[in-house]
């Protein structure tokens, strides 16, 4: 298996990414719809078109999915409420990590980390300043092998206070140096995820 980055996804691969979105939070996570909807956090939104998407396929379908959005403003990232009573200095441009799912089969094979690494290196390249997260706290651990700092929980806002006892968020933040040639430690940091 191996990360592909989907820069115009197809009909048909959007098709399979929303579909294991669906699949992932409300059938193995066990979301509740209408919470979901309450909050803001649907399954295809108008990010998706504009997104870079990074993707695991078994067997020609679609088993883990993530993306990263580039923006100018904090204010202009998918599920912005999330980061809106956070204080933190985020020089842009921004990219913003979400969207990351992977279904329970493949979830043993550290794809999530996999995903993480394309999307960080991605947001590298592209010259981001800042990289901002919400995620599980498992992924949460994950993301810190990568520099992401902790700002607190995101469920702790008002319109996340139903989710929190279904769904615990962190919300974390990266501040990026230019690209460099990886260092001695970068293989160690890599093992680690």
């Amino acid at each position: 298996m191996k990360v592909e980055l989907l820069i115009k996804p197809s009909q048909e691969d959007m098709v399979q990414i929303v579909a294991l979105r669906e699949h992932v939070w409300f059938n193995e996570e066990k979301l509740d719809r209408a919470t979901a909807r309450e909050i803001g956090l649907i399954v295809e939104d108008t990010f998706d078109k504009t997104a870079f998407h990074y993707i695991v396929r078994n067997d020609g379908t679609i088993v883990a999915s993530a993306r990263l959005t580039i923006h100018t403003s904090i204010h202009d990232v998918p599920d912005t409420s999330i980061y809106k009573n956070f204080v933190f200095h985020a020089p842009s441009p921004i990219g913003a990590f979400s969207r990351a799912v992977v279904t329970k089969t493949f979830q043993t094979f550290s794809i999530g980390g996999l995903l993480n690494l394309a999307r960080y290196r991605k947001a590298q390249e592209i010259g981001c300043s800042t990289l901002i997260a919400s995620a599980r706290p498992k992924q949460a651990e994950i993301l810190s092998v990568l520099g992401f700092e902790v700002l607190g929980r995101a469920n702790m806002l008002a319109d996340y206070s139903r989710w929190a006892t279904e769904f615990e968020l962190i919300t974390l933040v990266c501040h990026l140096t230019p690209l460099l040639v990886p260092s001695a430690s970068t293989p160690k940091m890599i093992e680690k995820i």
